[in-house]
C-alpha cells in the first residue's frame, strides 16, 4: 500500500513537472524583446530624401522618427508587429489621454515596398530592427506634395479620418506609446516623447521610457 502512494505521488510531480516545464524553458530561453529610444542619436530622428516613385527625381527632405526593437533571447521571436496603442498630450505639465483607442499597426522601417512594411517580421536574436512612427517633410519649390507638410504624418498601416485632429497640427506636445508582440513572445512597450511647432526640422524627440 505504501509503494502504491509512492508511485502516485511520483506520477503526480512528474505530471506536475511537466505542466510547468515548458512555461519556465519559454521564460529563461524563449524570445525578449527590448525596446529602445536613445536621445540625440540620428538613426532615431532619422533625416532622408523623399522622391517621385516615377521619375526617382528628389521632391522632399524628411524627417523619421524611430523606436529600435531587439531580441535579446537566442530563440527566433516569430511573427512580431508593432502597433500604435496610446497617444497623450501634455497639458498644464500633465499627459491628458487623447481617446486613441484603435491600436493600428505601424510600420518597419527599410522594407522593400510600402506594403512589406506592415508584414510580421521574425527576429533573430542580436538583430535591430527599427520601427518607423511618424515623419514630417519639407517640399522642394514648385513641387506640389499629397500631404499638408505642416501636418504630422503617423506611419499608419490605416490612419482613420477619425483621429485626423490629432496629427493636423502645429502644436504637437505628445507621447506616443508603442506596443511590440509576436507568436509565443511577450509583449513589449515603450513610449516616446515629440514636440513639433509645424516647421520642418524643428521637431524635437526623447525617450519617454517603458509604458508600465
Amino acid at each position: 500500500m505504501q509503494q502504491l502512494g509512492f508511485t502516485v505521488l511520483a506520477a503526480i510531480i512528474g505530471f506536475v513537472a511537466s505542466l510547468i516545464a515548458e512555461p519556465v524553458q519559454r521564460w529563461i530561453y524563449g524570445p525578449r524583446l527590448l525596446l529602445t529610444f536613445e536621445n540625440n542619436n540620428d538613426a532615431y530622428r532619422t533625416k532622408t530624401d523623399m522622391a517621385d516613385t516615377t521619375t526617382g527625381q528628389k521632391t522632399a527632405d524628411a524627417i523619421y522618427v524611430r523606436l529600435r526593437v531587439e531580441n535579446t533571447k537566442p530563440r527566433l521571436a516569430k511573427a512580431c508587429r508593432a502597433y500604435l496603442t496610446r497617444v497623450e498630450k501634455r497639458t498644464n505639465d500633465r499627459w491628458e489621454d487623447m481617446n486613441f483607442r484603435d491600436s493600428i499597426q505601424l510600420a518597419w522601417s527599410a522594407q522593400r515596398g510600402p506594403e512589406d512594411g506592415f508584414r510580421a517580421l521574425d527576429l533573430p536574436y542580436g538583430v535591430s530592427q527599427f520601427i518607423d512612427l511618424v515623419w514630417v517633410f519639407s517640399p522642394l519649390p514648385a513641387v506640389q506634395p499629397a500631404h499638408n507638410p505642416r501636418h504630422l504624418q503617423p506611419c499608419l498601416a490605416m490612419p482613420l479620418f477619425m483621429h485626423q485632429p490629432i496629427w493636423a497640427t502645429d502644436n504637437a506636445n505628445y507621447r506616443l506609446t508603442v506596443l511590440v508582440s509576436g507568436d509565443g513572445v511577450e509583449p513589449e512597450s515603450h513610449r516616446v516623447i515629440l514636440e513639433w511647432n509645424g516647421v520642418y526640422d524643428q521637431i524635437k524627440v526623447s525617450d519617454g521610457g517603458p509604458a508600465i
